[in-house]
C-alpha cells in the first residue's frame, strides 16, 4: 500500500511539473519529462540502471533490519505491526490506524493503476488526462 502511495504522489508530481532537479541528460543538464514514463526511460539510461540497483539493495537492506528485529511481525507471537523504532499502540487505536492505511493503500493502488492504464492505452481513463 505505501508503495502505491508513493508511486501515486510521484506520478502526480512530475506529471504536473515538479521534477525540476536537473539531471545530467544526452544534452546535458536538464529536468526530467513530464511524462513519467519517459522519465523512467531518461533515469534507466543514466547509468545502465545502476540508480535502480541501489534503490533495490537499500530495499533489501531494510528488509533485513526489519527482519532481524526479533519476533517476526506474522508470527504467532507478533500482532502483524513492524514496530522498528518502538512506538507500540495497542487496541481500538492500532485497529483504526490499520484499517485507515489499508483503505488508503488500496484507493493509491487503484490511483496508480490508473494513470499507468491511461498511459499505456490513450482514452481508457475518462478524464485523463486532466486540463491544466
Amino acid at each position: 500500500g505505501r508503495v502505491a502511495m508513493l508511486a501515486t504522489l510521484g506520478w502526480a508530481v512530475q506529471s504536473n511539473g515538479g521534477g525540476v532537479i536537473p539531471f545530467p541528460l544526452e544534452s546535458g543538464l536538464a529536468p526530467l519529462s513530464a511524462k513519467p514514463l519517459e522519465a523512467n526511460a531518461q533515469l534507466w539510461g543514466m547509468a545502465s540502471g545502476m540508480g535502480f540497483l541501489q534503490i533495490i539493495l537499500t530495499c533489501g537492506v531494510i528488509e533485513l533490519v526489519t527482519e532481524a528485529t526479533g519476533t517476526h511481525y506474522m508470527s504467532a507471537g507478533g500482532d502483524g505491526y513492524i514496530d522498528i523504532f518502538g512506538y507500540s499502540k495497542s487496541g481500538e487505536d492500532l485497529t483504526e490506524l490499520q484499517t485507515q492505511e489499508l483503505k488508503n493503500g488500496r484507493l493509491a493502488m487503484i490511483g496508480i493503476a490508473s494513470f499507468f492504464s491511461a498511459c499505456l492505452v490513450p482514452d481508457s481513463v475518462p478524464g485523463y488526462p486532466w486540463p491544466v
